[in-house]
């Protein structure tokens, strides 16, 4: 079983590790990406792994969610990953930070 597995995440077959591999933020708010790893979709799965923090979850009253893995988007030895971002405080900063609502888009190193 898959503990905590999130509303918004991705599951890959990575070949060059021979497993499966779950990306998802985790936490509320200030968030970390992790990856979890497995031999068979069903389990069982490795303890997540912490693979990145968006400096986005530095700043006060932000929402960092929905990390996901887009292997059809990596080229050598790195994953492309996406995430979002938000605020917890009211729709101006949104509307007036750029910064914020966008996908991002990190590379990270296998």
């Amino acid at each position: 079983m898959l503990a905590n597995a999130g509303p918004e995440c991705s599951l890959h077959f990575e070949p060059s590790r021979g497993q499966w591999v779950h990306v998802r933020s985790d936490g509320f708010g200030a968030s970390t990406i992790v990856e979890s790893y497995a031999g068979r979709p069903e389990g069982p799965w490795s303890p997540p792994q912490v693979v990145f923090r968006p400096p986005e979850s530095d700043r006060a009253h932000i929402l960092v969610y929905a990390a996901k893995g887009h292997p059809e988007l990596s080229a050598g030895d790195s994953l492309a990953v996406t995430y979002a971002s938000n605020t917890l405080g009211d729709l101006a900063t949104v509307v007036d930070d750029t910064s914020l609502y966008y996908p991002r888009f990190v590379k990270l190193p296998r």
